[in-house]
């Protein structure tokens, strides 16, 4: 990308360049130049939100469900730029990278992480056909193991995550 190699732009015009290029490399299905794209971002600045779901998409679409969730932790533990005037969305802040990691756990096995990261998910209001769809499979599977769905203590933070591991 020409703008990027200019090293000229304003930082959060740079990021979003980034994230464009990204983009276009997902519709052509160029998938593996996607992390060189978003390692390079990370030389900028920070990573958003959107990027750092991209990068757990990446890991996610090859099943290694870790590598995902560590970047979609890092989504969820991202802030908005105060700074940015461009259109930033919120969702890939909150719910979206919640109901990732409730697939991402689900696939490692750890139901209960699983199960906090979708009602976290609700607590963004989320895709609720897809929160109450897994709510159904968690209510399924915890019955079969005769487990307990875990008890969360509300209002949900992030951190509180480390609880279910």
């Amino acid at each position: 990308n020409k703008f990027i190699d200019t090293k000229e732009g304003w930082i959060e015009d740079i990021k979003g360049a980034y994230l464009k290029t990204i983009r276009a490399l997902n519709l052509i299905n160029d998938k593996d130049k996607i992390v060189d794209v978003a390692f390079e971002s990370l030389k900028t600045d920070t990573p958003t939100a959107e990027i750092a779901c991209s990068l757990g998409e990446y890991y996610f679409e090859k099943e290694n469900y870790n590598q995902a969730a560590f970047w979609y932790r890092v989504a969820l533990d991202s802030r908005p730029s105060s700074l940015n005037m461009s259109l930033t969305n919120s969702d890939y802040y909150t719910w979206i990278p919640s109901l990732q990691l409730t697939v991402c756990y689900y696939n490692l096995g750890n139901l209960k992480c699983s199960y906090f990261f979708n009602e976290l998910a609700a607590s963004f209001d989320g895709d609720k056909e897809k929160i109450e769809y897994n709510r159904e499979i968690f209510k399924r599977d915890f019955k079969n193991l005769k487990m307990e769905l875990p008890k969360l203590s509300y209002p949900l933070k992030l951190s509180d995550y480390i609880n279910y591991l």
